[in-house]
């Protein structure tokens, strides 16, 4: 009886190494035959490599074999080596055909906060300048003319007795950001693929740009220019009929912040980063167009309730981003993009008493002397606008002085300074501090994300970001003091702290 089980358990035995033997051999078998191939596309990675950073050097356009590299490197991290060896034979033939960048040049200005005019159609979406209609109705820039980005971004907040809804998505040039706070519900998604233009009638009976409606979500944003009146929703496409998940209507008011008409010239948004060898500038126009908050609903999908209110308010941020080389660069890759674009950007909206309303941009050249004494810098921006919609005045609001607590993501802010009259009269005074309280980092996080290291500062550190505030403190008109508490506004902001220091400002 034993020797019959010592039998069986030495045949089992048998059977199990057998069984871990083969298994062996298979998986080596599979590991060295493609070892072998994966080898020879690593090979091909890093000759690409060199090629690559030759050529974006003495100023070509690599933007092509970029785009096939990393295709390449996808199917390489999928493991589809044959794949990916394709992908890369591509780059190779698009890097030797690859021509020469003709950079455009053109004229920047510290500040554009002279112009009054309401938004145009036109400033809307300006064809044949910023933006190009492929027949598809597909809105697309021409990135060889240096342009970067074209982006429609809907900003408020609406409150009710109970709830606050507080928005921030956006169209862009291949892709769209769903941006949603709904009381402590954060609701963020990247929506891929191509933006679009409607002259009127798939949304709205207005001028329309919406997200690629094959995704879940549509964000959509029109404008009335007969009645200066901005449309925004977000609908869900999963049901029938699609849901409307956000609608807001803003009539548009007073005098807009213009950063710069569709043909410049522009103000400078920072430091871009290299392309075909040359150090560029991230120069931008557009402008924020201060709304007066008329309809505001949300329809939540998870509770299927639908919230209304009452109060609040919205700001149309239009921007043309394109880029300025002002010298060449050989110490990073032509492709590479840098944290240098480094800003300040803050709302106030009061409606406590007097209806005031504030938005200012400041930016600031983060690169050491060293490199600064080797290029000709423009001013960066510096700007903003002030509207006292109950008076029915408008002020230029550039001299100030903007700073915080010194944090990379900061919880006060402080602005001093003067607003002035078309011909530079000063009008009034505004001193105020904000407190944050609460934040919206990558993707809807409550703490910004930071990053280490930048070309010119390897132990620095850099963040996006923005903050939901409360403003107080006084504003001066003559010998009127306005005083203010609890102003809501919004902050987006790319800081950058250098080592051993503070944030700034």
């Amino acid at each position: 009886m034993e020797g019959d089980i010592m039998e069986k358990r030495t045949k089992l035995i048998i059977v199990v190494a057998v069984v871990i033997a083969v298994a062996i051999v298979v998986a080596c078998f599979f590991l060295f035959y493609h070892q072998p191939e994966e080898r020879k596309v690593v090979q091909m990675f890093k000759a690409f490599n060199e090629e690559f950073k030759r050529k974006s050097a003495e100023g070509y356009d690599v933007s092509e074999a970029e785009k096939y590299a990393r295709m390449a490197k996808r199917a390489f991290k999928r493991g589809e080596y044959a794949l990916a060896r394709e992908y890369l034979e591509m780059a190779f033939e698009a890097l030797r055909n690859a021509q020469k960048y003709e950079f455009p040049t053109f004229a920047v200005t510290r500040s554009n906060t002279w112009i009054t005019d309401p938004i145009t159609l036109y400033d809307f979406v300006p064809f044949g300048v910023v933006l190009e209609k492929l027949p598809d109705n597909r809105i697309v820039i021409d990135r060889k003319q240096g342009w970067t980005a074209s982006n429609f971004v809907a900003f408020g907040m609406a409150y009710n007795e109970n709830h606050t809804i507080i928005f921030h998505s956006s169209v862009n040039i291949g892709a769209g950001w769903l941006r949603l706070m709904f009381d402590d519900k954060r609701i963020c998604m990247k929506l891929d693929g191509p933006s679009y233009y409607d002259s009127g009638g798939k949304y709205f009976p207005y001028p329309t740009v919406y997200t690629n409606p094959n995704n879940d979500y549509v964000i959509i944003i029109a404008y009335d220019e007969a009645n200066r009146t901005w449309y925004h929703k977000i609908i869900y496409t999963k049901t029938e009929p699609p849901t409307e998940i956000l609608y807001v209507k803003g009539a548009a008011r007073l005098v807009p912040l213009w950063i710069g008409k569709a043909e410049g010239p522009f103000v400078v948004h920072g430091i871009a980063g290299v392309r075909g060898g040359q150090l560029c500038l991230d120069t931008w126009g557009g402008y924020l167009d201060f709304e007066e908050l008329i309809e505001c609903s949300y329809f939540d999908l998870d509770t299927g309730k639908k919230y209304e209110f009452d109060s609040g308010f919205t700001f149309m941020d239009r921007e043309y981003h394109r880029n300025l080389p002002i010298g060449s660069w050989q110490g990073l890759s032509a492709s590479s993009l840098v944290d240098g674009t480094i800003f300040n950007a803050m709302s106030f909206h009061n409606f406590e008493g007097e209806v005031i309303e504030f938005l200012f941009l400041t930016a600031n050249n983060p690169l050491p002397e060293d490199i600064r004494a080797k290029y000709e810098f423009p001013d960066f921006e510096h700007i903003g606008r002030i509207n006292f919609v109950s008076r029915n005045e408008s002020y230029r609001f550039d001299d100030f002085t903007f700073w915080t607590d010194g944090k990379l993501q900061p919880e006060k802010y402080y602005i001093s300074g003067n607003f002035t009259d078309e011909e530079g009269k000063v009008v009034g005074t505004v001193n105020l501090t904000a407190e944050a309280y609460a934040y919206w980092g990558r993707c809807g996080a409550e703490n910004w994300l930071i990053h280490e290291g930048t070309f010119w500062d390897p132990a620095g550190q850099t963040a996006w970001g923005r903050s939901f505030v409360l403003w107080h403190g006084t504003i001066t008109m003559g010998e009127e003091t306005i005083y203010i508490e609890n102003a809501r506004g919004f902050g987006e902001f790319q800081r950058y702290k250098p080592a051993g220091h503070s944030a700034f400002p």
